[in-house]
This record gives C-alpha cells, sequence and structure tokens, in this order.
C-alpha cells in the first residue's frame, strides 16, 4: 500500500469512529433508560479512545513523511 493510500485509509477510519462516537452520544441523550444511557455512553468513550489513537498514529506518520 502506498503512502497516499494510507494516508487516505486512516482518514476513512477517522471519520467513522468520529460518527461513531456521535451516534452512541446521541443515543445515550435519547435513551429514557438510565441502563442505556450508561451503556451508550461506554460506547461512546470506547471509540473516543479509537479516535484518539488513530489521530496519534495519523500524526506521526504526517511527521516522519515531512
Amino acid at each position: 500500500m502506498d503512502r497516499d493510500m494510507l494516508f487516505e485509509a486512516f482518514k476513512i477510519a477517522i471519520d467513522k469512529e468520529s460518527e461513531a462516537v456521535e451516534f452512541y452520544k446521541g443515543l445515550s441523550e435519547d435513551s429514557d433508560e438510565q441502563e442505556l444511557k450508561t451503556l451508550f455512553s461506554e460506547f461512546a468513550e470506547e471509540e473516543e479512545k479509537h479516535l484518539s489513537k488513530l489521530k496519534e498514529l495519523y500524526m506521526k506518520m504526517k511527521e516522519e513523511g515531512d
């Protein structure tokens, strides 16, 4: 895989993780049941961890390429 394709893959993954965070946050906010609110909040937190890691790796690759 060439470098441009790798960067594009990371951009797509970052976008998808961002969407997942918002999706789970929305479900948590819209839920009437506390148990579901908690569950969806935990899912959002996990997705935020994934997002953070992807961004970190992306920036590291960008820096190494410069």
